[in-house]
């Protein structure tokens, strides 16, 4: 018992860890800039909304991740020129990077939940059992989110 309380502690330090790590002063003032920005490149190279490039890029069935080419397609853009600009400025924020690809599939990767998965692959072992899979864990919430609409919709039937 003690052994498996200290793995759970030890896994609570380093997701404390990161989330100490984690430096979000400033934001609002950064995002605010970003804004302004992002409004005097749109107006000086005629960029499309970003609503509307969204709905073309979601029409398109564009990949995960969307270079010059996706961009050129739409037809959106004025020249080769504004593509770029709009490749330039967008590529500083990190929320653009292209997604890393994990063990449970593309995205970002989350440290807290790879220190999860650990603990879970360590407590399984210890309790001489399999650790879930990815498949295990989403037909459970699956499962918890149907008894939660149906316990929310008093778990009675019309058909009476």
């Amino acid at each position: 018992l003690n052994f498996l309380l200290a793995i759970i502690v030890e896994a609570y330090m380093g997701v404390r860890k990161i989330n100490e790590e984690n430096e979000v002063e400033m934001e609002f003032i950064s995002d605010i800039l970003a804004i302004m920005q992002s409004t005097v490149l749109s107006k000086s190279y005629r960029w499309p909304s970003n609503l509307r490039l969204g709905a073309c890029l979601e029409d398109q069935n564009a990949k995960i991740s969307v270079g010059f080419m996706e961009l050129f397609n739409t037809g959106m853009f004025r020249d080769q020129r504004s593509i770029r600009a709009f490749i330039a400025y967008y590529d500083g924020f990190e929320f653009c990077d292209p997604p890393e690809v994990g063990i449970h599939g593309w995205g970002k990767v989350d440290r807290g939940m790879q220190q999860v998965a650990e603990i879970e692959k360590r407590v399984a072992r210890l309790l001489g059992t399999r650790p879930p899979k990815l498949k295990d864990i989403v037909r459970e919430e699956g499962a918890k989110a149907r008894a939660k609409r149906s316990a929310g919709s008093g778990g009675h039937s019309d058909s009476a």
